[in-house]
């Protein structure tokens, strides 16, 4: 009987060696320097984002004062008149017949994109400026708002937030009453190829000549709003700030 010799002539089985792949992978809370990396820029990311988003609630929550004490000058039969011409207007287009469809725009077509000039990103350091001239004039600090939004014009001057820094810049100089730089502010606005603030300057110009006292050149401005920007939302008061001006004409 061999015993021995069995034993030494059976081949030793050896445990299969793990792979680095499964070795990383066995234990889940293991980061690697670039996973962390990865994280930190968006945690960042995040953050920059909120900050963005709370800059732009301030900046309309402003709106929605202004908004709200234009509304308390309306008298009472004015938005009378409004909610007729309102309902009258919804029972119309309701009227209207369906549109016939487009050849053009075949099934599984789109149509083509807008070849406008697109916003350029926006950076960190851009969005951060933006944030604190928010602050500072939303706290009604206008001087220190406005050398901020200037800084942001000067060290992007191309960059994403360029016309909103010089628009508000005009609003900081409106506010300080000086009336002839919030001109000279709000028609740089204008000159901006792609902006959404062309028609809030446009009608600010308006404010602004008749803060000088100068109707008639008050008078041209509001007549811009309504003839350049039908479908913006300051359209009416245009309309109305012009039948004001001609009722008090000598």
């Amino acid at each position: 009987m061999c015993f021995l010799g069995c034993a030494a002539g059976k081949p030793k089985q050896n445990p299969t060696p793990s792979t680095p792949a499964e070795s990383s992978n066995s234990n889940p809370a293991t980061l690697t320097t670039e996973d962390s990396n990865n994280a930190l820029k968006l945690a960042q990311e995040s953050r920059l984002e909120l900050q963005t988003l709370r800059a732009r609630l301030k900046e309309l929550e402003g709106q929605v004062q202004t908004l709200a004490e234009q509304m308390e000058a309306i008298p009472v039969d004015k938005l009378q008149q409004y909610d007729a011409q309102l309902d009258s207007l919804k029972r119309k287009i309701a009227q209207l017949p369906e549109p016939s469809p487009n050849p053009a725009l075949t099934a599984g077509t789109l149509p083509p994109k807008n070849m406008g000039t697109v916003k350029p990103a926006i950076s960190a350091a851009e969005a951060a400026l933006y944030k604190k001239a928010s602050d500072l004039y939303f706290d009604r600090k206008y001087s220190e708002a406005m050398q901020v939004y200037r800084q942001l014009q000067t060290q992007n001057p191309q960059g994403g937030y360029a016309d909103n820094a010089q628009y508000w810049t005009g609003e900081c100089l409106f506010a300080l009453k000086q009336y002839n730089e919030a001109i000279a502010a709000f028609r740089k606005v204008l000159e901006f190829k792609e902006t959404e603030k062309a028609d809030d300057a446009q009608i600010k110009l308006g404010y602004c000549y008749l803060r000088l006292g100068d109707r008639a050149h008050a008078t041209e401005e509001f007549r811009k709003v309504v003839s350049l920007y039908p479908d913006s939302e300051y359209f009416e008061k245009a309309k109305s700030e012009l039948t004001q001006l001609e009722s008090r004409r000598p």
